[in-house]
């Protein structure tokens, strides 16, 4: 076999985890990592989706006795000669698209760092800086954002922000914005703001909270 050729059906048996990559990335904010740890994600999920293929597959075709069924497609590891089976590559690829949500979901409940603290092994909260889980704070909805470059202050429903590693930007949405902390200048539908991280502060107030101390004290 041909170098080209070998190299291109690595490329083909990398599909899986190639696009649970892809997938995990569209769900979750990554940092830019080194080559290598991006390719050895690509690996070790690829061969992860294989596995799972491999016990799907082995329960369904078992009769009486369970057999486990290795996929061929992992023995062209060892074996050049063995053939791709392109049907085991697609619904490796399927498995690995669908296992990008129960991570993401795992990344987001910072389960591992959950475990860690419990454990007295870590006191990190998360992995992420702090503007992005500022931002993934569930409560959060309305904030005010006080805009130091324009000397300006916008209350509004947060809607959307940039990741973490580009500029500092955010889309809110029916936004009052104030001059000085004063009278009210205008509203608007949709703003849009782009500014360096210490051109703005985000403040958050939780009034379902204080709603909820209010009902108390009257009761």
């Amino acid at each position: 076999m041909e170098l080209t050729e070998l190299a291109l059906l690595i490329v083909v048996l990398l599909i899986p985890g190639t696009l649970h990559i892809k997938f995990y990335r569209s769900l979750r904010a990554i940092k830019t990592k080194k080559d290598w740890e991006d390719y050895f994600e690509v690996i070790i999920i690829s061969v992860l989706c294989y596995f799972i293929y491999s016990w799907i597959h082995s329960i369904l075709i078992c009769t009486d006795k369970f057999e486990f069924v290795e996929a061929s497609t992992l023995s062209f590891v060892s074996n050049q000669s063995v053939k791709i089976d392109y049907i085991e590559v697609f619904y490796s690829s399927i498995i690995g698209i669908l296992l990008a949500f129960p991570f993401a979901y795992i990344s987001k409940k910072k389960f591992i760092n959950n475990i860690g603290r419990k454990l007295k092994v870590t006191s990190r909260i998360s992995n992420e800086d702090l503007w992005y889980e500022f931002n993934c704070i569930d409560k959060i909805e309305w904030v005010t954002v006080r805009d130091y470059k324009s000397n300006l202050d916008y209350f509004g429903h947060l809607k959307n922000f940039s990741d973490s590693n580009e500029n500092r930007e955010m889309i809110l949405e029916n936004v009052t914005v104030f001059k000085d902390n004063t009278d009210t200048e205008y509203h608007v539908d949709s703003l849009y703001i782009s500014r360096q991280f210490d051109d703005f502060s985000i403040e958050y107030f939780d009034f379902k909270k204080e709603e909820e101390k209010q009902n108390g004290k009257e009761q």
